[in-house]
């Protein structure tokens, strides 16, 4: 298997989420745990994702299809580390 070198000041997780579009956005004020922001992002394939902002983390969750029930759904969805998504 083989594998791609970055140069320095390259990000490696940028490769991973650069074919993705801003489609939604929910955020009002400043974030906090009691209100998070939400940004959802799509490609051309349906693939989609949303990340969760609080005042102390993002947390992501991800899937292939259905990106607007899952945006309805967005607050009762579970979020996850960028890491442990991507």
């Amino acid at each position: 298997m083989g594998f791609v070198a970055y140069g320095r000041g390259q990000d490696p997780d940028s490769e991973i989420i650069r074919l993705y579009r801003l489609a939604d956005m929910d955020s009002q004020g400043n974030p906090s745990a009691s209100k998070p922001h939400f940004f959802g992002y799509v490609d051309k394939l349906g693939n989609w994702y949303i990340m969760k902002l609080t005042d102390t983390a993002s947390r992501y969750i991800r899937g292939e299809l259905d990106y607007d029930t899952n945006w309805t759904n967005r607050a009762s969805l579970t979020y996850v580390r960028f890491d442990e998504i991507f």
